[in-house]
Order: structure tokens, then sequence, then C-alpha cells
């Protein structure tokens, strides 16, 4: 890969060798602590620095107070931090040349008004500084193979490593699929509102990442077409395929996919003659979702 490949960009969040944990907890069951117990159980095999201004361990791991006082500087930091803190935190870790970050935090483009402004500041940093970003307002990522779990919520004992992908607005797609204990999974992309990274990078990535054999998508709305139809054609290239559930058809899904992620779904009619275009096999629920990633990844 060149660096300036858009795979390549990914490299330091998907597959960090150093991750630093903003809002490390000693608190069990809280953000912070819920991603170090995470990365330990998983047996993460590189560099894994909690931060807490006071906390000597977390999560049976040395604490540091911050990313100044750390080893070695993180390839992305996890953002265990509320909206408001989020921008200032991303700042720091620019400035210390970390290269990626996950947010949590919601507060964004899902709140109005004053959430878009926050939005908009913080895409206007990421283009200044050359950070990628998972989120926010998302349960973050796991890399099954390389056992990094840079994920808010609990991942199912029963995860198994395989071939499928899965890239989600919203957190439901990802735990619906890994609870189902169907398939062996290479990845898990929550991506909340996109605000940075959005499917196409992400499609970009997994087209090259040699473990992932097919891709699910959860999709509440598409921002970029052009990039996304360029991403396909990097799919197709590497003979994977796409499956995908547009959620939000009715009035009322599309109402709760604003709510959520601050997206606007668009017309049910225009995603599936764009599907067809561009090669995506479109879904209309989740069972029919899973029997076809099961022909995917089963048969030619």
């Amino acid at each position: 890969l060149t660096s300036s490949s858009p795979a390549h960009r990914l490299q330091p969040l998907l597959e960090p060798k150093r991750v630093a944990i903003l809002g490390a907890s000693p608190r069990e069951n809280t953000l912070g602590n819920n991603v170090v117990a995470n990365l330990v159980r998983f047996g993460f095999s590189g560099g894994l620095y909690p931060i807490h201004p006071t906390a000597t361990e977390v999560a049976g791991q040395r604490a540091y107070a911050n990313i100044a006082s750390l080893p070695e500087v993180p390839d992305c930091v996890v953002l265990a931090l509320s909206a408001d803190k989020v921008l200032q935190a991303l700042e720091e870790a620019a400035s210390h040349g970390v290269r990626a970050a996950v947010v949590f935090a919601s507060g964004f483009a899902e709140l109005g008004e004053e959430g878009r402004a926050l939005q908009t500041s913080l895409q206007a940093l990421c283009e200044r500084t050359g950070l990628v970003i998972c989120g926010p307002n998302c349960l973050g990522l796991v890399n099954i193979a390389q056992r990094t779990t840079l994920y808010s919520s609990s991942v199912p004992e029963s995860v198994w490593p395989g071939g499928l992908a899965v890239v989600s607005h919203s957190g439901s797609g990802c735990i619906a699929i890994s609870t189902l204990a169907r398939f062996g999974l290479s990845h898990l992309v929550s991506a909340g509102n996109a605000a940075v990274l959005d499917m196409p990078e992400y499609l970009h990535y997994l087209a090259q990442a040699p473990e992932t054999r097919a891709v699910a998508l959860f999709m509440e709305t598409m921002r970029d077409p052009a990039a996304f139809a360029h991403a396909m054609q990097a799919m197709h290239r590497a003979g994977k395929p796409v499956v995908a559930l547009k959620v939000g058809k009715s009035k009322r899904g599309a109402a709760a996919s604003a709510a959520h992620t601050g997206a606007l779904a668009g017309s049910a009619d225009a995603h599936a003659a764009f599907f067809e275009a561009h090669g995506v096999i479109s879904v209309n629920d989740l069972d029919e979702m899973t029997e076809s990633l099961a022909l995917m990844l089963h048969l030619r």
C-alpha cells in the first residue's frame, strides 16, 4: 500500500500498534474501563495506555496522567469523554503526532443546530491535522484478527475470526450480527455519525484486507454517491461481495435515522436503483441479510 492510498489512511485506526484511552476510569462498567478491559480480554499485544489524571491503574493496566507522559506516541486514541471535551482532546492528541481516534460521545449532528456546529468544527480540525476518526456517536470498532477492540460495548465471547466485515451507521447493526454467533468476523465498525470516515473509506480498506471476504452494510444514508461507487469498484476488483440493508425506508424510520445520527435517509427507490447499478446486494431485513451473507461466504 502506498502512503497516499485510501486504505493506508485507516491503518492507524484499524491496525494500531499503540493505543491510548482518554477518560479511562478505574470504575468498572464505565466506557473507558470497558475499552481497556476488552483490549486485555481479547489479547491486544500492542502498547496499551489508559489515561486518567490521578489513577495509577485501570483494569489491571498502569495508567498515565496525560498523553505527554506516555513512553511512546500512540497511533490511535480512544475518547471516552463527553462531547464538550472532545475537540480539545483531539487538538492535544494531534499535536503529539497521533494519527487516528475513536470518538464515542453523542451530542453532535444528531442533536440539532448546536450539535451540527460542533460536528463541523470536528471535521475542520481533522481536515487541518489529518486525523482520521471513527464516530462520533458510535460504539467504536473491532479488528478481530488483530485482537484490537476499540469498542465501548461488550464484545461477545462467542466471536471468532472469519471472513465477514460489518460496517454500520448504528451500533445495533454490529450488535445484531456479532451476537448471532453464525459468522466468523474480520471487522466490526460502528461508524455512528461518520463525520470524517464513512462507508466508502471503510470499503476501500476492507477491499485490501486479506482476511475479509464479504461485507455487510447497515446504512442510514449515503452522503457521497461518487465515493461509494468508486469504493464498490475496489470491492469488485477484490472479488468481495457487499450486502446492504438500507434502514429508515419508511417516514418513521427516516425520522429515527435523523434522530440517531443526524442523517437524512433519502429515497428508498433511489438507493435501490443505485445499489443495482453498482453491484450492491440489497436486502430488506436482518433475516434476508443473514441468509444472503451465508450464501456469499460459503458459495461462489
